[in-house]
């Protein structure tokens, strides 16, 4: 009987998990009101920003309750 509920147990946690995946199109960037986080841009060319300046109380601040969030795009080269 116990390993019936385990084996239950381990099947439910694996489709749980298989399902909570995100859309490789849809980044999960969060940037809360209270705080302004300069995260850096990056362009075409492949090069990068200072991030974005303050322009009140706020300037220079360096918070990410997230920690760094990173994202990224990708293509061939000929």
């Amino acid at each position: 009987m116990n390993l019936l509920v385990f084996a239950t147990s381990i099947l439910t946690a694996l489709v749980a998990c298989a399902t909570a995946t995100v859309g490789h199109d849809k980044p999960q960037l969060n940037t809360p009101r209270k705080f302004c986080v300069p995260f850096p841009a990056v362009n075409a060319a492949g090069g990068t920003t200072g991030g974005l300046n303050g322009t009140n109380g706020n300037d220079a601040c360096q918070y990410a309750p997230l920690g760094s969030q990173v994202y990224g795009r990708a293509g061939w080269y000929s």
